[in-house]
Parts: C-alpha cells; sequence; structure tokens
C-alpha cells in the first residue's frame, strides 16, 4: 500500500532516461536549415562574382541558350548581339555565365604548336 521512498526514486530515476532520439530530430533540423542557409549564400556570392567579371565584349550565354557578346551594359540591363546587326536588350539577370566554347579553339590552337 505505501511506497518507500527509495522505490519513488528509483521510478522517477526510471522515467528520466536519456533517449537519443529525441535529440536526432533537432540535429536534422539545425543541419538542414544550415545547408539551406550555406547554399544560398554560395548562389548569392556567385551571381556577384558574375556581375563583375561582365564587361564589354565578353561572350555570355543567357538562361535561354542564347549566346552572343555583349555590345552594351548597365547596372539593370545589357545588349547581347548574338549574330552580326541582331541585338537583344536583356535584363542582367537572365545571363547564366560567361561562354567559355568561343576561348576554346583558340587554346588549343596554342597547345597544339610544335617547339623544334
Amino acid at each position: 500500500m505505501f511506497t518507500t521512498l527509495n522505490e519513488t526514486a528509483a521510478a522517477a530515476a526510471a522515467n528520466t532516461g536519456f533517449d537519443i532520439s529525441s535529440l536526432l530530430f533537432p540535429v536534422l533540423m539545425v543541419f538542414v536549415i544550415y545547408m539551406m542557409w550555406n547554399s544560398g549564400r554560395k548562389r548569392k556570392r556567385a551571381a556577384a562574382e558574375l556581375k563583375t567579371s561582365l564587361t564589354i565584349g565578353t561572350d555570355v550565354i543567357l538562361h535561354s541558350g542564347i549566346t552572343g557578346k555583349i555590345v552594351s551594359l548597365d547596372d539593370t540591363h545589357a545588349v547581347i548581339e548574338s549574330t552580326p546587326k541582331v541585338r537583344l536588350r536583356v535584363v542582367v539577370g537572365a545571363i547564366r555565365g560567361v561562354d567559355s566554347s568561343f576561348e576554346a579553339p583558340a587554346a588549343a590552337k596554342a597547345d597544339t604548336t610544335e617547339t623544334l
């Protein structure tokens, strides 16, 4: 009928046992939030680097797949010449990156020269 103090303390100790699964969810949530924050930061840094690397005469590729050379550039818009006498005015954010396919043949030609 009556419980002793030792039995009550033993029952309380059994109910407060450490469970690893109670730590798993918060740690996982912190990891996911960190990964989302880190990828967003990397994306912003890459976009800023691209924007600073754009100059007149740079060969670029747009998100739509159109390639061309920058003819005119300001803070928000760029004029791209895709073919002779065909110019497109696009938002700077539409530029995916610098098109390095135009530079590859020149580099390959320089590597194939033979030294005697």
